[in-house]
């Protein structure tokens, strides 16, 4: 069975926004005002396949753009990469 491991730790916090260097790069705002209030910058991924009972680490990149208006609750959802297949595989919250 997957499950998420609890942090032990604080993330690491940038203070320069040209240090944050994901493998794969996103541009996604979140709650807030029209510009949001908080961005995903991107991801890290160690695999891009995994076998039953194995580990898939997932680093996300956020960035706050304004103080958030209201507390979030993140949720992940890993499905099928199989063209047509919309099987949902494992679903965090």
């Amino acid at each position: 069975m997957l499950g998420l491991k609890p942090r032990v730790a604080s993330p690491p916090v940038y203070s320069d926004l040209e240090a944050v260097k994901p493998e794969h790069r996103l541009d996604g705002t979140f709650g807030g005002s029209p510009s949001g209030a908080i961005a995903l910058l991107g991801y890290d991924l160690n695999a891009v396949s995994f076998d039953p009972g194995g580990q898939l680490d997932l680093t996300l990149y956020w960035q706050a753009l304004e103080v958030p208006p209201e507390h979030y609750t993140l949720a992940v959802q890993l499905v099928s990469a199989i063209p047509g297949d919309t099987s949902t595989l494992i679903n965090f919250n």
